[in-house]
């Protein structure tokens, strides 16, 4: 059997090419589709993933991974 997190894990990967795809297309920055993937998938838009508890640690990893990308856009956030 297999687990819900992966089957959800699997359905964000799938969405995350497809935008990822429809942002370079339109050429914006990959970082637009990554947060817009989250807000699709949030329980606040379309609830797409049935086990949130499950699926924490990994939005916890993104943000982790994601948060030195905005000294780098925007670098007035820098300290002097």
């Amino acid at each position: 059997m297999v687990s819900a997190v992966f089957v959800d894990i699997s359905i964000i990967i799938l969405l995350v090419v497809g935008v990822s795809f429809i942002m370079r297309i339109l050429r914006q920055p990959l970082i637009i589709g990554y947060i817009l993937v989250g807000i699709l998938v949030s329980p606040y838009f379309f609830n797409i993933t049935t086990n949130q508890e499950g699926i924490a640690p990994f939005a916890d990893i993104g943000i982790a991974i994601l948060s030195p990308r905005w000294i780098l856009i925007f670098p007035e956030l820098r300290k002097n």
